[in-house]
């Protein structure tokens, strides 16, 4: 038997909760929480984060300096006047391997070509990541993915520190520290239609192995209580088969179809969707892919041209 004409039948049954995502050990990690005296644009800061010379993007600042976040309704850049920086420890458990994952752009309106900043685990460099300003702008940012590995020590300190000159610096958002997830990896990260709320990521709550009947699929920034569709499929497609700029990045072999399944949004934009996973042994090894659609209200102008519809990003699942 195909495993794949197994599970794919069965969405058209899964029914619509909220779950709650992977734990993420970092305390605000999308930098929503806006309070105290730091020095940043705004004179305040970003707790428990300890920040350095940041500039701190979030709506009110205005239309000249305002851009989409990754994530939220704010964002950071890395640069006020000069370089900064930002750190948090966080508590993990000695010997455990962790996945460090954050979204990258450029502060728009100016700047050099290449914004660079380091990543860092106690001191140690993780890695350099950059991103190329190329004429971005505020509603598209281009925000990019990055995922490094550390180990925990029991309690360790993670900082981003800009390594970019002058005032124009590397943007930031989405920060996470939580355990891997095995079975599961995002593909097409920044090729999904933005919504009003900029791109929209799609993860999982745990492995998507045999007889997991708790397995669950969520996005972040979609609508307020809103309205989705979770789209799963056994090939990766990149198309734009309506002709609006909707992505699609999910596909079916011949004589399947991809499986829809209707998904809410809560009241702060994060969807899920209950998928479990059939106690069937012919599913291990199987691959799939998924996306999720979200309906958008009209006077969301992002949408506009895709007919008040946006897409996410693609999650690339292997079950185990």
């Amino acid at each position: 038997m195909n495993p794949t004409s197994v599970l794919i039948p069965a969405f058209a049954l899964f029914a619509t909760t909220a779950l709650a995502q992977t734990t993420n050990l970092v305390v605000n990690g999308s930098f929503e929480t806006i309070a105290g005296q730091a020095p940043t644009n705004i004179g305040l800061g970003l707790p428990p984060w300890v920040v350095s010379g940041l500039d701190i993007v979030r709506p009110e600042n205005g239309q000249c300096c305002y851009f989409q976040p990754a994530d939220g309704l704010v964002s950071v850049s890395l640069n006020w006047t000069a370089p900064g920086s930002l750190s948090q420890v966080v508590a993990t458990v000695p010997g455990v391997t962790y996945e460090i994952r954050f979204w990258m752009a450029a502060e728009v309106f100016g700047g050099i070509p290449s914004r660079t900043m380091e990543v860092r685990w106690n001191g140690a460099v993780l890695g350099s990541p950059s991103f190329a300003y190329t004429g971005q702008g505020p509603l598209s940012m281009g925000w990019r993915e990055f995922v490094y590995t550390a180990t925990g020590s029991g309690s360790d300190t993670l900082a981003f520190v800009s390594t970019t000159p002058s005032n124009f610096g590397p943007a930031l958002d989405r920060v996470s520290v939580a355990l891997p997830i095995a079975g599961a990896q995002s593909f097409g990260v920044g090729q999904g239609s933005s919504g009003c709320r900029g791109l929209m990521s799609t993860w999982v709550n745990g492995s998507p192995s045999v007889g997991n009947a708790s397995f669950a699929i969520t996005t972040s920034n979609a609508p307020l209580s809103g309205f989705g569709v979770l789209a799963l499929g056994d090939v990766a497609a990149t198309s734009d088969p309506l002709g609006i700029g909707l992505q699609f990045l999910v596909g079916a072999s011949p004589g399947l179809s991809v499986a829809l399944a209707g998904m809410t949004s809560d009241l702060a934009g994060i969807g899920a969707l209950p998928v479990p996973i059939p106690n069937n042994p012919t599913l291990a090894g199987a691959q799939f892919f998924a996306q999720t659609f979200w309906l958008w209200s009209p006077t969301c102008p992002a949408v506009l041209p895709r007919l008040d519809w946006s897409s996410s990003s693609g999650l690339q699942l292997a079950i185990l």
